[in-house]
């Protein structure tokens, strides 16, 4: 079960195109958005978020973040295969090393759309490091995840 749960993380992370972003505001409410995002192997869960969205406010001000990322077609709407995250946050700046390879990334998995923001000023690239979380596979099929790669540590059975 363990190898084909991996695989099963991977599909998720190369797969499914954005992430669902929960993060609190200054007021500590929560804020939801939806973001693309790239899986980076050393990084974490890479976005690209402009200064006309809340959430990029937020994802400078804020050290962590909860994400949720969902294939929206499974044939079970209650048992949707899933990753949930705690992540650190941290703000990638133009001069890391990292940061064109990144947006390159970006542009080869989500489209040539990435290639015109990443043109404009205003925008930002974060890394969202995940800490813990958990992958749900459908009923009975879930497990505690740690740490980035993420790594099973537990199948939850009650």
């Amino acid at each position: 079960m363990e190898a084909n749960s991996h695989k099963e993380i991977e599909n998720l992370l190369q797969n499914i195109p954005t992430l669902s972003l929960s993060i609190n505001d200054e007021n500590q409410e929560p804020n939801a958005s939806l973001l693309p995002f790239i899986s980076h192997p050393e990084l974490g869960l890479m976005v690209f978020a402009s200064t006309l969205s809340p959430h990029t406010a937020h994802l400078k001000r804020s050290p962590s973040c909860s994400v949720l990322i969902y294939d929206p077609n499974g044939p079970d709407p209650f048992a949707l295969k899933r990753i949930q995250l705690k992540c650190s946050v941290s703000l990638i700046e133009s001069t890391h090393n990292n940061y064109n390879d990144v947006l390159d990334q970006m542009q080869a998995k989500l489209g040539s759309t990435m290639n015109m923001l990443r043109s404009l000023p205003g925008f930002f690239l974060f890394a969202l490091k995940p800490v813990s979380g958990r992958l749900i596979l459908g009923f009975g099929k879930a497990f505690v995840l740690q740490g980035y790669p993420l790594q099973i540590v537990e199948h939850i059975k009650k």
